[in-house]
């Protein structure tokens, strides 16, 4: 039995228990990653859903412009060079739907993926993304960059590991040191008329006298270790930093293209209204329709973009913040039996 050894029993025991501390830490920030990667394929889904549903609102738009210019040229005031160009951006806002519905199948099995299911599993989503509600999520980046400081499981994680080399650098520095061993045992042994019993006890003095500078090798490899793991500890805690930071305001920028993106679709809607009248009455040619057309499709790609960058922005956030999504904004997915038939319900 180790009777003393100058601490090196208990360095010993101490690095074990804080290597258990940080590989818990480790398995927590899985959950957390897992949380963040979760909520930016739902909402990459819905994204790639909702311009399945714009690219059918541009092909109704494309099938008014094509009918427009047929009539015209019914009447002998339009050209065959109307129908023509308005035929050809029919069948690009077609393969735009086409590219739209496989995107939105990929995406859906990505989500299942994530979630842990057969990529071919149907499901269908419980909920549809909700306002978030930017006023409550504060303005100052210091105080989300502390809350992460104090969340996040791989800073944990990294500073058990300091704890872990510090008790092993003082493993290392008790090897020199002696160690005192006791031991002992007792026999017994039954003869025909009388029994016999023997003690037996053991006191042990080991000095480590030279090991081929063994021990003193093993002091340094464990400073560096230890040197190694701060600075990882550093090194993680400016890069969790630099993820609220960069975070913070991607967030902040989603939110002000959201904005500005609602904007445009509204101007853009009012412009294509105002030149397919115009071009009805012949006051405006095919090239203005045209052009107006493609300004509102591409503004109801980029509000999805805008919404959906909000969301993803979110998720990120919250996960370099290391907080918990609020249940409101969270994914939520039902498993089926069989499929759904329409990818956009």
């Amino acid at each position: 039995y180790l009777l003393l050894d100058f601490g090196g029993r208990s360095a010993k025991a101490e690095a074990a228990r804080q290597a258990l501390i940080a590989a818990n830490w480790n398995h927590n920030q899985a959950i957390q990653d897992l949380l963040r990667d979760v909520p930016k394929a739902y909402y990459t889904y819905v994204g790639d859903l909702s311009k399945v549903t714009a690219s059918e609102t541009n092909l109704r738009e494309a099938r008014t412009t094509l009918a427009a210019t047929e009539e015209r040229k019914s009447t002998g005031v339009g050209t065959i060079v109307d129908v023509l160009q308005a035929k050809a951006n029919k069948a690009s806002v077609e393969v735009e739907l086409v590219s739209n519905k496989g995107a939105a199948k990929i995406a859906k099995g990505s989500l299942a993926t994530t979630v842990g299911w057969p990529a071919n599993t149907p499901f269908k989503l419980a909920n549809a993304p909700q306002k978030i509600p930017l006023n409550k999520l504060g303005s100052n980046v210091d105080d989300l960059i502390t809350d992460a400081k104090r969340n996040r499981a791989a800073i944990a994680s990294s500073k058990a590991s300091v704890k872990q080399k510090e008790a092993e650098l003082l493993e290392a520095r008790t090897l020199p040191f002696p160690k005192v061993t006791g031991g002992g045992n007792t026999t017994w042994e039954r003869m025909r008329r009388n029994d016999s019993i023997a003690y037996y006890g053991t006191f042990n003095v080991e000095i480590p006298i030279f090991k081929g500078f063994e021990m003193r090798n093993s002091i340094r490899e464990a400073r560096a270790s230890l040197a190694a793991a701060r600075a990882q500890l550093k090194l993680e805690e400016e890069q969790i930093i630099q993820e609220v930071w960069n975070a913070y305001n991607n967030f902040k920028t989603a939110s002000e293209q959201l904005s500005a993106s609602n904007t445009l679709l509204r101007s853009s809607k009012e412009s294509y209204d105002a030149s397919l009248a115009r071009y009805r009455k012949g006051a405006a040619d095919i090239v203005e329709l045209l052009n107006s057309q493609t300004l509102l499709a591409s503004a109801r790609s980029q509000v999805i973009d805008s919404k959906m960058g909000l969301y993803i922005s979110y998720a990120e956030l919250i996960h370099a913040v290391g907080s918990q999504m609020d249940e409101r904004f969270a994914p939520q997915v039902t498993i089926e039996e069989e499929d759904l038939g329409n990818e956009n319900n």
